[in-house]
């Protein structure tokens, strides 16, 4: 009896998951289906957008910590004030490239330090923009819808959802 009632409880989530899904692709919800096709077995099958797209978010995260890492490491151990801005993420690149202070005749690899203050910045950037992207261009999965059935078990009866989840 109490296996029966297992399954009768999964069949009635599945069957309430199931219209939840068919109530929002009616409503263009994002987070639902998006299209629904027929495929040779005769079920359906939907397209469910699966959140951000998840390559891409790590990509940015990985970029941007990177380029923020070693800007930040630069930050602890300059004497220069305006290089303290590195500790600012994103826009900190551009401030101490901004506010840096001439060297004078005394410094020769003032252009490459400049040259990597800017490399720093675009990197950054990139970062940013690879995790804005990410939820710009979603994850979407194919599934077959599920088909909710009533079975007969030994001792009662029962409901069944077949179908991927």
């Amino acid at each position: 009896m109490r296996a029966s009632l297992v399954v009768a409880a999964l069949g009635a989530t599945l069957l309430v998951h199931g219209t939840v899904l068919a109530e929002d692709s009616k409503t263009g919800s994002k987070a639902t289906t998006d299209a629904v096709e027929t495929n040779p077995t005769g079920r359906e099958r939907i397209v469910v957008d699966d959140g951000p797209n998840r390559l891409l978010l790590a990509t940015g995260f990985v970029t941007l910590g990177f380029a923020y890492g070693i800007s930040a490491y630069v930050a602890v151990g300059t004497e220069h004030g305006s290089e303290k801005w590195l500790f600012v993420p994103i826009a900190g690149p551009w401030v101490a490239l901004a506010r840096r202070e001439d060297c004078g005749d005394r410094c020769n690899v003032e252009g490459a330090s400049r040259a990597l203050l800017v490399a720093d910045g675009i990197v950054q950037l990139a970062g940013v923009a690879q995790i804005a992207a990410a939820f710009v261009t979603r994850e979407l999965k194919e599934r077959e819808r599920p088909i909710i059935v009533p079975m007969r078990v030994e001792g009662g009866a029962g409901v069944s959802a077949v179908g991927t989840f």
